[in-house]
């Protein structure tokens, strides 16, 4: 099991269904490699080209120091994404199956 990937809106959508509009959870999209390179971790696919969902002037890397490296959904803003501290933010996470 792998934190979940968003790559289609179908999927993200279905994610919706499945946990509701207002959960906030990690999922596996990180720049923590190479800073402002998006990439699924769990399926390692770089985010651009594809489909994504950030929030108005997101990801901003906007921590004390920065260091927001990791992607949660942040549906109390319209259902769009955020950049968060890894390490500090707490949310919970959804996994998937990889094969």
């Amino acid at each position: 099991m792998k934190l979940l990937s968003l790559e289609t809106y179908e999927k993200e959508q279905a994610i919706h269904v499945a946990w509701g509009y207002e959960a906030r959870f990690w999922t596996s999209l990180t720049d923590a490699i190479d800073e402002g390179t998006w990439y699924w971790e769990s399926t390692d696919t770089a985010l651009f080209p594809g489909y994504s969902n950030w929030c108005n002037r997101q990801p901003d890397d906007a921590g004390a120091f920065g260091g927001e490296d990791c992607m949660f959904t942040n549906y109390e803003t319209n259902g769009c994404w955020n950049d968060g501290d890894c390490e500090k933010d707490e949310f919970d996470a959804i996994c998937q199956a990889i094969p």
